[in-house]
């Protein structure tokens, strides 16, 4: 008994699969295409690379909203996600050289950047993730006055949730707050005067933790378990508390970002701060 073995054609004899030959359209023919976009639940971080592309590092959910603080003067900070969440200033904010192309820039306490309330900016109890790059001056951190962002009324202890800056020394060490600060957390370290810092607060309602990070730092977290609320405070930047001139305490933001039902992994928040240089997300995709 004799077993056949069918043998490989020789190479010289396969036909060239030649962009635009014969061979190689009817081959593309037969292959199956699905249809792809960017976006949708888990936008992946993508790196620009000429006319090509490619992704790479740890997947970063799609934010509920994102601020790249591109826009100048009176215009609209525009919500990237195209959501719709566009900031509206408040008596002209500047913008200047920020962390990823412009940032807006804070001269005067009464500028500021705000959203009205809507179910996008509202919590309760649920995972949530608030991240922004800042600029402090910390001489003028003076008081309880001294508010990055958040969704708050024009007091310390009125809010939904936001960062603060504490006035104790060593000055400037950053909070994050919640549920009219029914829940906070304060990091071990300042932030550093006049250098770009990324400010992380996250809320993990199934582990019932509070957090917040600096830049890419460890997480400090304490056990809380009752949320925040759903109120109708206007989301603001800087915090509607910020209340007396000259003291401007935070002069430049830029790259905001916010995730209602997501509690960012400090894997993520690694990607987001980039090894010190950003990330910001904008067409559907994460750009460094």
């Amino acid at each position: 008994m004799h077993l056949y073995v069918p043998q490989p054609e020789p190479l010289h004899r396969l036909p060239l699969l030649l962009p635009g030959s014969p061979a190689f359209e009817r081959a593309m023919s037969c292959m199956p295409v699905t249809p792809w976009s960017p976006g949708g639940a888990a936008a992946r971080r993508f790196v620009e690379s000429g006319a090509g592309g490619g992704e790479t590092g740890l997947d970063i959910p799609t934010p509920t909203a994102f601020w790249r603080m591109e826009e100048t003067g009176a215009n609209n900070r525009v919500d990237s996600t195209g959501s719709g969440n566009d900031l509206v200033p408040a008596n002209e904010p500047g913008n200047g050289t920020g962390k990823i192309g412009n940032c807006c820039h804070f001269t005067a306490y009464n500028q500021k950047l705000n959203l009205t309330d809507n179910a996008n900016m509202s919590v309760g109890n649920a995972d949530f993730t608030l991240a922004v790059w800042i600029k402090v001056n910390q001489s003028h951190i003076i008081g309880w006055n001294s508010a990055p962002g958040g969704k708050d009324a024009n007091a310390y202890n009125t809010c939904e949730y936001g960062f603060f800056l504490d006035p104790n020394v060593p000055v400037g060490k950053p909070g994050f707050h919640i549920n009219n600060n029914g829940g906070t957390v304060e990091a071990d370290s300042q932030v550093p005067d006049a250098t770009w810092t990324l400010l992380t607060g996250t809320y993990d309602a199934a582990n019932d933790l509070l957090g917040i990070t600096i830049n890419n730092g460890t997480r400090k977290t304490v056990s809380y378990s009752a949320g925040t609320y759903d109120g109708a405070y206007t989301f603001s930047i800087p915090g509607n508390w910020v209340v007396t001139d000259p003291y401007i305490p935070v002069t430049d933001v830029d790259a905001v970002g916010w995730w209602k039902g997501t509690c960012l992994s400090a894997d993520q928040v690694n990607t987001l701060y980039n090894g010190g240089a950003g990330t910001e997300y904008y067409d559907g995709y994460w750009h460094p």
